[in-house]
């Protein structure tokens, strides 16, 4: 079930952002946070319970919800509340624990605009379990792509 209320939603200051499903082990939206926020708007849906953790996430962020869904049905959920993702040229959809390995996260909006998308979210592949590739556009240009493995 999803289940979502927005704590803040200040304006936007960037064209392009990343949207982080964050829970109390978080990793990746602190570094978002750090890193790459003078180049996206930090856009929040904490999930989690340690208000230690919630607020060292709020300080920064342009938007914070919270609640209990997946990330595309918090983003979905939020949107429909806010009209979010079309405050935004481009949205990376995140879960909290990625790592970035290689490349550079700041190309991500050139790269959606060369392929006319509007909503990127990550794939994690570990080569040995990937198996099939699912894509599929829709109307609105978001391309969701996912791994699915036999194992």
């Amino acid at each position: 079930m999803t289940l979502t209320e927005i704590q803040f939603d200040k304006p936007p200051t960037k064209r392009h952002a990343i949207f982080i499903a964050a829970g109390d082990k978080e990793t990746f939206a602190s570094y978002a946070l750090q890193n790459l926020a003078a180049y996206f708007d930090i856009l929040i849906f904490f999930y989690g319970d340690d208000a230690k953790v919630r607020a060292g996430l709020e300080r920064n962020a342009r938007f914070l919800a919270v609640g209990s869904a997946t990330k595309f049905n918090a983003l979905k959920s939020l949107d429909a509340a806010s009209g979010i993702v079309a405050r935004y040229r481009t949205i990376w959809v995140c879960d909290d624990d990625i790592v970035l390995c290689a490349g550079d996260p700041r190309r991500l909006p050139h790269i959606l605009a060369t392929f006319h998308l509007k909503v990127l979210s990550p794939v994690i592949r570990q080569p040995e379990r990937f198996r099939t590739r699912s894509c599929a556009r829709t109307r609105d240009r978001m391309l969701f792509v996912s791994s699915i493995s036999s194992k």
